[in-house]
């Protein structure tokens, strides 16, 4: 779960991009939504997930302004930008998109949510 209160520009985004994407992808209050599903073998994960990274990347060169580039889905799904062929990307601080990173990091870890086990993301 992300707040608005930590990591407010990660948080933003994240519900903005939910609503935005007709797929709707790891919405929980959408009946019949999709998880996201987590990319977690060795093999494929550093592969699929730095192709997620650049195709991201790409789209983020033509956004304004400066920041970290932060993407949704995130890179660490089967469902991120290049392995779906569709996202959402923005420029935001990159104390909030690293945060939010290693808050993604811990609730995988400590939920026990391994290799394409479904999770769904809920922003309050």
């Amino acid at each position: 779960m992300l707040t608005k209160s930590n990591y407010r520009e990660s948080s933003l985004f994240v519900k903005w991009a939910q609503k935005k994407m007709p797929s709707h992808p790891g919405v929980s209050y959408v009946k019949g939504v999709g998880a996201l599903t987590r990319l977690h073998w060795k093999s494929l994960r550093s592969d699929n997930r730095n192709l997620n990274r650049e195709m991201a990347k790409k789209l983020c060169k033509n956004k304004p302004g400066s920041g970290s580039c932060d993407e949704y889905p995130f890179s660490s799904t089967f469902q991120g930008c290049f392995a779906a062929r569709t996202c959402e990307v923005t420029l935001i601080d990159l104390d909030h998109n690293r945060g939010a990173g290693t808050a993604l990091a811990k609730f995988l870890r400590e939920n026990r949510i391994v290799a394409t086990d479904p999770y769904w993301v809920y922003v309050r």
